[in-house]
Parts: C-alpha cells; structure tokens; sequence
C-alpha cells in the first residue's frame, strides 16, 4: 500500500523475463501459491488487459483557455524592474488587481484581530485550502485554480481574512520573469515555529539555511551547492546498497497475495532516510535492518523524530497561532522532536570534529558533514543547522517521490515493460535514458512540494499592476505541470515527450520545474535523480509492481504525500 490507499502488488520476476509469484521461502513452507511451471509465459502480460492506454489523471482539467503555444509567453509581461513611484497613467494600482470580493470584505472585519494579521498566515491557508472550501487538497485544489483563471485571468490578489495582501501567479511565464527579477537574495516566507524554536529556545544566531535570506542565505547557498557536486557522485555505490536491501525487505513484509502492507510508506521513510544519512555522515546507520529498529533505537529515534517534527510544525502554522501565546500541544511537540533529532545529529557532528582533530580524512573520502566543517566559512552552529534542515525536507521529499512513481508505473503497464528491459540491459544508471524520463514525468504530474513562496523585495509591475514590495507570491509548479499550453495531453503519464522535444519555455527548463523555479530552486536535483533511479531499477529487475484500486491523490500535509 502508499499511504492509507489500497495495495500495491509486487510480483517477483525470473531473470527469463518470465514472471513468478513465489520466492523460494514461500514454496518451502509448503503452501506455495503455484509452481513454476504455471507461471511461464511467453512474454510479459500487462497488468490490466482492458486497459492498454496510459490513464488520465482525473482532476477535470485537460484544457485551458489561456494563450496560444506558438505567441511569445512574454509579450504581455511588462518589465518587472523596481519602480521608484506609482504613476496612475503607465500602471494600474494594486487595488484594482481581481480576487475574491467577499474575501476583502471579511479581511476589513478581520484586521481587529491582529493575532493573525500578517502575510505568513494568509499564505498557510491557501496551502491549506481543505480548510476554506471544505474538501481541497493539493490534488483537488486544480479545478479551483481554473475556476480562478477563468474568472479572474493569469493574477489574482487575495486579501485575508487571515491578514496580508497575498498575489497568485497561475501562469508559468509570469513566475519564470519574476524570478528572472528578483535579485540574488530572494526571499521566501518561513515556518516561524521552527524559527522561533532556533533563535529563542536555542539561541542559534542563524534559523538555518533553509530559512535564511539575504547574503548570509546567499554564502551557504554557493558552499552548499559546491560541497553536493563533489560529493554525490561518491554515494552512488552506497545507495544502490541500500536500494538491494529494501528491495530484500520487500520480500520479507509482503503477504501471501503479494501485496505490501498499509505501513508501506514507513518503509520507503526508512529507505529515504538511509540515503539521506549516508550522504551526510557518509556511513551507514541502519534503518533497513530490522533488528536495529527496536523502540529504543538510535534509528528509530531519529525516524520518529523527523516524522514527528513535520507533523507539529504543520500543526503549528496552519490555523490560529496559539503556540505564540502559549505552550500548545503541538508547540510541545516541536520542542520534543527538534530536541531528539538535534540531539541526534549532534552526536554526529561531535564524533566529526573529534576525528577530524585525530586526524584529516583523504579529499576523496570525506563526508558531506566533514567538508563542511573543514569550511573555514562556516560554523558548527551552520553544520548543524543545515543537516537537520536536510533531514527535515529531504526525507520525506524523496520518499513521496517514490510512492508517486511506483503509482503512476503500475498504472502504467506498457511503460513499466519498456523500462524493465532498459534496466535488464544496462548496469550504469548514467546511460538509463528511459529511466530518467519516466522520474521527470512522474514529477511533473506529482509534485512532493507543489506551491511556492516568494516576498517581493522591491516594488514590483506584474501584468501591468503595481505590487508594492513586502507582498507575497504563490507559484503554483504542480498547476503549471498539468497545464495543456506547456504540455501536450497534459493529464497523461507519457515520458516519450522528454525524449522527443527540447522541453523550453522563453529559455526556461521545464525539466526543473519540480525542483522549483528562480535562485531558491532545490539543488539538489542530481542528488535525488540519482537516489530515484537506483532504488527504482532495482526494483523494476526483481518486481512486476501492480495496483488494481482507485486513483491515489495527494495530501496537503504541508508536503504533499500520496
């Protein structure tokens, strides 16, 4: 199963390309299910015989009325440069920008309240837009962002009731000028729980990387891009290592119907988090050892507490800010998971810098954590920060990527055939062509992080409307990748389309639209393609995998699981 959804089948393969429902434990218990001989077949079957065409993903949203592929996507953008005064001759004011009316009305009545009278708050219940209509999520909020097109245009401006003045851009070509003018510090709203806990509880003199701006953001920023470059390529062994052994305790949890268990989604958390360890500690920590999973565990801890902390710090920001007044259950909670998680980490960084006085590693073999220790430009305090940021968005990120990909490959029979013989044919995950494609496409329809943030830093004309600096952006990559102007038969799951076209918009890679858009984009890309692909040919080599239920959508839960 992913998530709480129905059972994903995971039929074992012979290496005759024939396929075998049985491993060899199963057939020594003397109950096997069937014998060799019955499952030979001349060639591969498709998982659901009636339904041979890749199948739409139903979100009712398959065309647009919006602009024409072959017209300049800029021609309607006017420059997006600071502008020292409002001049009522050359731009529209702010307030004549399209939104909800009855929503700026309530925000009149809202303003006595200051206690969420700002931008971060308005920004959080968008995201959470289950709340304000009833039965959004990620997945289903795309039929209210066409209502939205169709009924306001390209931007909109949304005014409380939660307070702040909030912009969403719906169209692809407006993010990708913005970001192209906004400077080498874009700022971006923050999880103020998180940043509280850091500055006040521990009294840290950054947040963290991840929620810093400005040069000090911008210094981290390069060091860390620097540092993933030399190191990633030293962890492709180490992850196809951990790849095999979850592909080993796959046969171990599955039943007699072949099916994984509804606690599926823990297990991939466990791969997820093995890699993203073994990147940062370059060492194994265990978590796809069975016997080191006990309650008491330094594995099970570190697991717990990142699941856990994720959950109070989505706790803490969407709704009513009542941590800041007291201590809150889900403030406590934070408090609890950031104290065990920085613990943990601590210990590691310790054991590094005890090493590194006993004696200093070859430039070949240091670690992500050692090379930033050795950096005379950052601090332990930044070390730290940044491992646990890490930890704390790349875990369950990646993890989510995952369960979308088997989804969207056991629906698609005809794909997964095509890359069972790419990855039967070639070791090196390099020359996998097919494969990447298909990690493109899955990431193109779902998105483990779907909006995204910016603050104006400057005064700023966005469609020929004056948005004055401070206001806040929401971009929405997930709307902008089923979108039929960008992508031909949208809804479909066809990784074809990466092989064939150059996939450009206005210079813009559309392959990077997942990752983000502009200076605050992931960079981390090569180091989660990399991770994708050796889990997913290791599984493809051993695994059929199948799913016979209904279509599996996305949570909101602050990163969009399935």
């Amino acid at each position: 199963r992913i998530g709480r959804f129905k059972p994903i089948f995971l039929r074992n393969r012979l290496h005759n390309n024939h396929y075998v429902t049985n491993t060899k434990a199963e057939l020594a218990d003397g109950n096997p299910r069937t014998t060799p001989q019955e499952v030979i077949a001349p060639k591969i079957s498709p998982v659901n015989p009636r339904n041979e065409q890749p199948r739409l993903i139903d979100v009712g949203f398959n065309t647009s009325p919006l602009t024409n592929k072959n017209v300049d996507p800029f021609h309607h953008i006017v420059n997006l440069d600071s502008v020292p005064k409002y001049d009522p001759s050359q731009y529209l004011s702010f307030d004549a920008m399209p939104g909800p009316k009855l929503v700026r009305y309530c925000a009149k009545l809202w303003n006595i309240i200051p206690l969420t009278r700002n931008q971060d708050r308005s920004i959080k219940q968008v995201l959470r837009a289950d709340y304000l209509y009833g039965y959004l999520n990620w997945y289903n909020s795309i039929p209210l962002f066409k209502r939205m097109v169709q009924e306001y245009g390209a931007v909109l401006r949304i005014q409380g009731p939660f307070g702040g003045d909030l912009v969403i851009m719906l169209l692809l070509e407006d993010a990708i000028k913005l970001s192209q003018k906004e400077g080498p510090h874009p700022i971006r709203f923050c999880f103020h729980s998180l940043r509280h806990y850091r500055l006040k509880n521990k009294q840290y003199q950054h947040p963290g990387p991840f929620f810093s701006c400005g040069v000090e953001w911008k210094k981290m920023r390069d060091i860390l891009d620097g540092t993933l470059q030399v190191v990633v390529p030293r962890q492709i062994a180490t992850v196809k290592n951990a790849s095999k052994e979850f592909v080993q305790r796959i046969a171990q949890i599955r039943n007699r119907q072949d099916e994984v268990p509804i606690t599926f989604n823990t297990e991939i958390d466990k791969w997820s988090l093995e890699c993203v360890c073994a990147l940062l500690f370059n060492k194994r920590c265990g978590f796809l050892e069975t016997s080191s999973l006990s309650a008491s565990s330094e594995s099970d801890r570190i697991l717990g507490a990142v699941t856990g902390l994720i959950d109070a710090i989505r706790r803490c920001e969407f709704g009513v800010p009542l941590w800041k007044l007291m201590g809150t259950p889900a403030w406590k909670k934070l408090v609890m998971h950031s104290d065990t998680l920085e613990s943990a980490v601590n210990k590691y960084v310790s054991k590094a810098k005890e090493s590194l006085r006993q004696t200093k590693p070859a430039p070949e073999k240091e670690s992500f954590l050692e090379m930033l220790l050795t950096n005379e430009n950052v601090s332990t305090e930044n070390a730290l920060t940044t491992l646990l940021d890490m930890l704390l968005i790349g875990v369950h990120s990646l993890s989510h990527a995952v369960g979308f990909l088997l989804y969207h490959l056991s629906i698609n029979p005809n794909v997964q055939k095509k890359l069972y013989k790419e990855v039967c044919a070639e070791e090196d995950l390099q020359k996998m062509s097919f494969m990447r494609v298909c990690i493109r496409e899955s990431l193109r329809l779902k998105q483990p992080i779907p909006v995204l943030n910016r603050v104006l830093a400057k005064d700023t004309i966005i469609r020929n409307y004056y948005v004055p600096k401070g206001t806040s952006v929401l971009i929405s990559t997930q709307l902008y990748g089923i979108k039929q102007e960008y992508f031909e038969n949208a809804l479909q799951f066809k990784p074809d389309r990466w092989l064939n076209d150059e996939m450009k918009l206005g210079g813009y890679d559309l392959n990077s639209l997942p990752y983000g858009v502009g200076g605050r984009a992931c960079f981390a890309q090569q180091l989660v393609e990399m991770q994708l692909s050796s889990l997913l040919a290791e599984i493809i080599r051993k695994y059929r995998v199948e799913y016979h239920y209904g279509v599996i959508k996305s949570t909101s839960t602050m990163l969009a699981a399935p």
